[in-house]
């Protein structure tokens, strides 16, 4: 009978340490995975650190370029609208013009009939 009993003890004992040796087991497996986890959290840190940086850059340049742009923008601006001035004086003065070498084929047109 003690015999009996000491085998079901042996046997629990053996059923308790092979859950122990799984649990142990999956707490291994799962301590590896957290590691990993961590490694990859540290990595993406790092590249989010290098990719701030980089924006950062970027962000004192596009400063620093931004009067020369606005500056450029604005002479842009001011020369087209003198090309404008410009042509309606040439059309004007095309027009005046016209008008001139109309007035003075007339005028030839006087002496001619004169003389």
């Amino acid at each position: 009978h003690n015999e009996q009993e000491i085998e079901k003890l042996t046997n629990e004992q053996k059923a308790r340490q092979k859950d122990t040796d799984q649990l142990t087991g999956r707490g291994s497996t799962i301590e590896q995975q957290l590691k990993a986890k961590k490694q990859d959290v540290a990595k993406q840190n790092r590249e989010g650190a290098v990719v701030e940086k980089q924006i950062k850059e970027l962000e004192g340049d596009l400063n620093k370029k931004r009067p020369m742009y606005i500056k450029s923008k604005e002479k842009t601006s001011h020369l087209a609208k003198r090309l404008d001035q410009t042509k309606k004086s040439f059309k004007k003065a095309e027009a005046a013009l016209d008008k001139h070498k109309q007035e003075l084929a007339e005028l030839e047109e006087e002496l001619a009939e004169v003389q």
